[in-house]
């Protein structure tokens, strides 16, 4: 089975999306080390960086964002960090929506 291929169990969540959403951390690392799709959406249309960021888990946070993620996955996780008020989270994100590299 490829690394993105939705399960039908999980409400065709992908793998990381699924383990970003149960905050397993050394899954979601084995799985963006696999090049897993940051872009991949869950039945609410969140991303893996949304979800992470709507937690505040900056573990899970950095290692998305060393992949490069598309600007428009950032911008999203921004609003869902502001949305849950995780001020760790929206620093972390700012760099990245004003051009810089952290």
């Amino acid at each position: 089975m490829k690394v993105d291929t939705p399960s039908k169990a999980d409400g065709e969540a992908t793998a990381l999306v699924a383990a970003t959403r149960g905050r397993h951390a050394e899954v979601v690392k084995r799985l963006l080390a696999a090049h897993a799709d940051l872009s991949a959406r869950d039945a609410f249309r969140m991303s893996p960086l949304a979800q992470a960021a709507s937690y505040g888990d900056l573990d899970l946070m950095r290692w998305m964002l060393a992949t490069n993620p598309d600007p428009a996955l950032v911008r999203n996780a921004w609003g869902n960090a502001a949305e849950a008020g995780r001020l760790e989270a929206l620093k972390l994100l700012a760099p990245r929506l004003i051009g810089e590299q952290p």
